[in-house]
C-alpha cells in the first residue's frame, strides 16, 4: 500500500470590494519525499467562493491523483477546516461520519466533507489529515504557503491588467 501526504495552502484574495475568491496549491510527495504531483503547472487564477472552500478542492484534486489501495495524508496549517473533519487516527472514509465537535452538530462544511468522503470510499483510498511534523515536513508545508501567497499576488496582477484592458477599452 503506497503512502503519499499532500501539502495544501490556500490563499484569499486581499480584502476590499471584491466578491470573495481564493487560489489554492496542492503538492503531493511520496514515502520517500519525492513529489509526485502538483499544481503548480497551472497559471494562478482566482476560484469564486470563500477561501475555506480551497482547502475540499485542493484535497479532492491530490485525491483524484490517488490509486486504489493508497492512503494520502493531508498537510495544511492546523487551522484549516482540513484538520477538524479529517484530523487523527487513520480510518476509511465509510467508518467515519461528518459531525461536529459538539452534541453531533454537523461541520459548516459538511456537504463539502461528505464529498471527500464519497470520492474516497469509490476510489478505495484512507484519507487523513495532520499538520506536518519534523523540519523537512515544515519547511514543504512553509514553502507552499509562501508560493500560494505569491500565486495569489499573481492572481491579483492579472486581474488588475484584464480590468485595466477592460477599462481602457471604453
Amino acid at each position: 500500500m503506497a503512502s503519499f501526504t499532500a501539502y495544501i495552502a490556500v490563499s484569499g484574495r486581499n480584502s476590499g470590494v471584491f466578491v470573495p475568491a481564493y487560489v489554492w496549491l496542492a503538492r503531493v510527495f511520496n514515502e520517500q519525499g519525492q513529489p509526485v504531483w502538483s499544481n503548480d503547472h497551472e497559471p494562478p487564477s482566482f476560484v469564486d467562493g470563500h477561501p475555506h472552500l480551497g482547502y475540499f478542492r485542493a484535497a479532492k484534486a491530490a485525491l483524484e491523483q490517488m490509486t486504489e489501495g493508497s492512503t494520502l495524508t493531508l498537510s495544511a496549517k492546523p487551522n484549516t477546516p482540513l484538520a477538524w473533519p479529517f484530523g487523527g487516527e487513520l480510518r476509511t472514509y465509510h467508518h467515519r461520519r461528518a459531525e461536529g465537535k459538539r452534541k453531533g452538530e454537523e461541520y459548516a462544511d459538511a456537504a463539502e466533507i461528505r464529498k471527500l468522503d464519497e470520492l474516497a470510499q469509490q476510489l478505495k483510498v484512507t484519507l487523513t489529515s495532520r499538520p506536518p511534523s519534523g523540519e523537512e515536513e515544515l519547511e514543504l508545508l512553509a514553502q507552499t504557503v509562501d508560493d500560494v501567497a505569491r500565486r495569489r499576488d499573481s492572481a491579483e496582477d492579472a486581474a488588475a491588467m484584464a480590468d485595466d484592458k477592460f477599462c481602457g477599452d471604453a
